[in-house]
């Protein structure tokens, strides 16, 4: 959202001031606290400053919000350098502030160390991704400019900020970004983002987006158009401090990858999916791993037809005590291990409803559920080759109905039921009886069986 063109400039020229630095740069070799001026002779890079309230209120009418019609094509477009729609010049603006403080493990001269906040440089320079960042890396000073607490920069991708404290900085940007990449990646003094006047609907890649911002507490997405969207994998990764997400005005139907979405996401308490359209994603695996505070989780809106991995989907979501999947869709689910594992707030699962018969994987679907006392399992396993500790560390299981389980397909079948000291009761049917007995004996389990 928040697109206009850029090909005319109102206004006239606002006179250089020379208490205008550029951050991490030195007037004076003697004194840390001083940032150099931008000089007054490079006028192509010099980016004026507003002189006052009045005029930075007239730059923001510049900023025209627009309303976007939903794509009648069922394909996303691609914004490539050589694609078939070129992009166009216009006006947008990321908002966000940064909290410059020392951390537990920053050095003393840590202000003086170079802060990246755009597609951070240690992933740049190590990546083996060969998808080029289009827009982040052509940013420059002739298309992008920095605003940092009411005072202009020429643009740059890390700071060296003087002191400790909160900067409210404005990324006014002259072209549109079609991958948004990695674009926080690692910021950890990120504290919150507003993207209300970024010009978003070029955008089709949003993988890793705000990884490793540790410190982020609020982000506002509400105005951010994802109809062309592919790819939105590890985009909240270990955002550690995020408590709440707000996707409900988001328009996801392109998306095909949520993976690792919010692992880590270790204080996030209330997520709401309702309005997520997940039609066309095939990928959902890690997606809430770790999500260790979120106590409930709806997901019955999710459309899943298309799933062909949940593998990890809700792994160690510690204070999640049930889940309703009765209109969760896996027909095209071939990967389920570890789905629950180390879910120990959960105390009953149903998954009666849950369609497994192309699901090969199982291992440790549920392994280090210590509080999950009944299971209802699926009907259809026809296909699984691997339950090896599936019930792995159930401490609270006492009987299990396995008569559904089919075994015929099955090579790895280790530990199964390691740790599970209080199984009192299974139930088998004949054809996988063998199968189960012998694991029985091997994790040293002696619960009474019954044959249906």
């Amino acid at each position: 959202m928040g697109c206009s063109n850029s090909n005319t400039e109102n206004g006239k020229e606002e006179e250089q001031s020379d208490h205008y630095y550029l951050p991490g740069e030195k007037s004076d070799p003697n004194d840390i606290y001083k940032y150099k001026p931008i000089s007054k002779s490079n006028s192509k890079s010099n980016i004026k400053a507003s002189q006052n309230d009045k005029s930075n209120k007239n730059e923001n009418k510049n900023i025209i919000r627009i309303k976007h019609e939903k794509k009648s094509s069922n394909k996303p477009i691609i914004y490539t350098p050589k694609g078939k729609a070129p992009l166009k010049k216009v006006n947008n603006q990321i908002n966000f502030v940064l909290e410059i403080k020392k951390g537990k493990f920053d050095k003393k001269d840590f202000l003086d160390k170079e802060i990246y906040f755009l597609d951070n440089k240690y992933y740049i320079d190590n990546t083996n991704c060969n998808k080029v960042h289009d827009g982040l890396r052509e940013l420059n000073q002739s298309n992008a400019e920095l605003v940092i607490n009411r005072v202009k920069y020429p643009f740059q991708k890390y700071f060296k900020f003087r002191e400790e404290g909160e900067y409210n900085i404005s990324l006014n940007l002259k072209v549109a970004i079609t991958d948004c990449s990695n674009m926080f990646y690692g910021s950890k003094y990120l504290k919150s983002v507003d993207f209300t006047y970024f010009c978003s609907e070029y955008v089709n890649y949003m993988i890793g987006m705000f990884n490793g911002c540790e410190n982020l507490r609020y982000i506002n997405l509400t105005k951010f158009n994802v109809d062309n969207v592919i790819d939105m994998s590890y985009m909240f990764n270990n955002c550690t401090k995020l408590t709440t997400v707000n996707l409900s005005m988001l328009d996801t139907h392109y998306v095909n990858d949520m993976s690792y979405m919010f692992k880590n996401c270790e204080n996030l308490t209330n997520l709401n999916l309702y309005n997520l359209n997940t039609e066309s994603v095939t990928d959902m695996s890690h997606m809430f791993d770790f999500c260790s505070k979120l106590s409930n989780l709806d997901i019955t809106s999710l459309d899943t037809q298309n799933v062909t991995n949940m593998s990890y989907m809700f792994h160690s979501c510690l204070e999640l005590t049930e889940i309703d999947l009765s209109k969760l869709n896996t027909t095209n689910v071939s990967d389920m291990s570890s789905m629950f594992e180390n879910c120990s707030g959960l105390k009953s699962i149903d998954l009666s409803s849950v369609d497994t018969k192309n699901v090969t994987n199982m291992e440790s679907m549920f392994s280090g559920c210590f509080n999950l006392s009944n299971i209802i399992m699926p009907y259809d396993t026809q296909s699984v080759t691997n339950i090896s500790l599936m019930f792995n560390d159930c401490k609270r299981l006492t009987k299990l109905d396995l008569s559904f389980l089919e075994v015929k397909n099955i090579i790895y079948a280790r530990n199964i039921f390691k740790y599970c000291s209080n199984l009192k009761k299974i139930t088998l049917n004949n054809d996988n009886y063998s199968v189960i007995e012998r694991a029985l004996r091997w994790d040293e389990i002696e619960p009474e069986i019954e044959v249906s």
